[in-house]
C-alpha cells in the first residue's frame, strides 16, 4: 500500500488516476463476490517492509498510511467482512527488533476501537525466511519465545479486545518457531504439500492435520491450504 492506495499490494494496478478508478471498481467488486459467496473475514498486509534493514512505512508517514488503511477497512466492513492485519512476513524484523515493536505500537494503537479488526498475525511463515542453524546460536527458542511475549503484551496493552495470531507453515515449525514457545490467542496454520500427485499432497496435509489435533491444545484455525497441479 503506498500513495496510489491500489499499487501491487492489492494487485490493482498501478499509479494514475485511470488506474485509481479502475482499481477501486475492481476492489468493490471483489469484496462483493467474497460477500455473495459467504466469507466473513479477509486478511489485509499491512504494507510495512524493510530495505537496507531499516523499517519502512509505505506512504513514508503514519498519518497517510493510516488514512489508506481506514478507507480500505471501512470497505471491508460495508460489506461485513471483518479484517486481520498481516502485520509482518518480513524476517528483518527479528534483526530490528525495537524499531518493530515501535510499529506494532503505533499500528495497534491506532487501530484498538475499530470494530472491523479482529486480529493481528504478528509474523507469517516466518520459518520460510528463518530457520534454525547449528552453527547460530541466537536461533533459540528462548529468544523467540522472550519476543513473542513481548509482542503479544504490547498488542494486547493498545487493544485488549483484538486478538493475537501467527501464520505457521507446517510441523517443521517445532524446531523454531514452536507453537508451544510462542504467546498468541490462536494459531492459524498454513498447511501445503507440494506435489502434482493429489493423492500426496492429501495425505500429506491430512498428517499435518492429525499432527496438530494430537499435539496442540491451544485453539488454532486452517488458515491457508491447498493442492498444487505441478511439484512447485
Amino acid at each position: 500500500i503506498n500513495d496510489s492506495l491500489y499499487d501491487w499490494h492489492w494487485c490493482y494496478g498501478t499509479n494514475g488516476q485511470t488506474e485509481m478508478d479502475t482499481a477501486k471498481a475492481k476492489l468493490e467488486h471483489d469484496l462483493k463476490v467474497m460477500d455473495s459467496l459467504g466469507f466473513n473475514v479477509v486478511r489485509l498486509r499491512s504494507g510495512i517492509y524493510w530495505k537496507n534493514d531499516i523499517l519502512h512505512i509505505p506512504t513514508g508517514s503514519y498519518a497517510r498510511y493510516f488514512e489508506l488503511m481506514d478507507t480500505l477497512i471501512a470497505k471491508c466492513a460495508q460489506h461485513g467482512l471483518r479484517v486481520i492485519l498481516v502485520m509482518s512476513d518480513d524476517t528483518n524484523a527479528y534483526k530490528q527488533f525495537d524499531n518493530f515493536c515501535v510499529c506494532l505500537d503505533s499500528i495497534t494503537r491506532h487501530f484498538s476501537n475499530n470494530k472491523t479488526v479482529m486480529a493481528y498475525v504478528v509474523f507469517a511463515e516466518p520459518g520460510y525466511k528463518w530457520k534454525t542453524n547449528p552453527d547460530n546460536n541466537k536461533n533459540d527458542k528462548l529468544m523467540i519465545s522472550n519476543w513473542s511475549r513481548k509482542w503479544y503484551y504490547l498488542i494486547k496493552k493498545n487493544a485488549p479486545n483484538q486478538l493475537v495470531t501467527y501464520g505457521l507453515d507446517g510441523i517443521n515449525n517445532v524446531l523454531f518457531w514452536d507453537p508451544s514457545a510462542l504467546t498468541y490467542d490462536f494459531l492459524s496454520m498454513h498447511f501445503y504439500y507440494h506435489s502434482s500427485n493429489s493423492m500426496i499432497s492429501s495425505d500429506a496435509v491430512n498428517s499435518y492435520l492429525k499432527w496438530m489435533n494430537d499435539n496442540v491444545d491451544d485453539v488454532w484455525v486452517l488458515g491457508e491450504n491447498g493442492f498444487s497441479g505441478t511439484n512447485s
